[in-house]
């Protein structure tokens, strides 16, 4: 593609292949998190290593999972109401992960009620979305560029991958608690739904 077919291209496609990239790069963000401190969380609030660990390989597990229902369940019901499902859920599941902090160690069934809730909520929900959001690309963008667009697509997706733990990190050094970090990837969830929703509410033409 030269410079003036490049410019013309934003020029129709620009504004959502702009929400496609900051909901991408939110999703980084946001998995990342989880990935890189959910097991340093649940230590924090008093569980052993091991049981922490096995809780993050059943995340994996709830992901591969849920990569298989998302993807075919998009291809019915369309990406936008697909991402927006996702996110919804996800977001409660973030919800219930930040109530799990506040039980007491006293009350472990409750407390492994709402991790299963997590797990179900967000590990079959936000961490699985890679493939709507690979198909809504695709709806949106196919062509003989699609290659050169998900690169760059992954470039923001490695960029967030590597702010979001940093960013995690600091927060917990400064205020000792991962209560903002839980609320910052609830708004990175959200920002995501809303970005994919708007950047694939039509298709777009070329």
């Amino acid at each position: 593609m030269n410079t003036s077919g490049l410019i013309a291209w934003f020029g129709r496609r620009g504004i959502y292949y702009g929400w496609v990239i900051v909901a991408v790069t939110m999703t980084g963000i946001c998995n990342m998190i989880i990935v890189v401190h959910q097991t340093r969380l649940l230590v924090d609030i008093g569980y052993g290593l091991p049981l922490a660990s096995l809780i993050f390989g059943m995340l994996g597990v709830m992901r591969a999972g849920g990569g298989l229902i998302w993807g075919p369940l998009s291809d019915r019901i369309g990406r936008s109401a697909c991402v927006v499902i996702i996110c919804s859920i996800s977001v409660v599941g973030l919800v219930l992960l930040w109530l799990t902090s506040l039980v007491p160690a006293e009350s472990s069934v409750l407390r492994m009620a709402l991790l299963a809730g997590y797990l179900l909520t967000f590990g079959l929900g936000y961490s699985a979305m890679s493939p709507v959001y690979a198909a809504a690309v695709s709806d949106q963008f196919a062509g003989k560029n699609l290659g050169t667009i998900l690169g760059l697509l992954d470039l923001g997706f490695g960029l967030g991958s590597a702010l979001g733990p940093w960013w995690a990190g600091w927060m917990f050094d400064r205020y000792g608690s991962y209560d903002a970090v839980i609320l910052g990837v609830a708004l990175g969830v959200v920002l995501t739904g809303f970005g994919l929703a708007t950047a694939t509410r039509r298709p777009v033409t070329s």
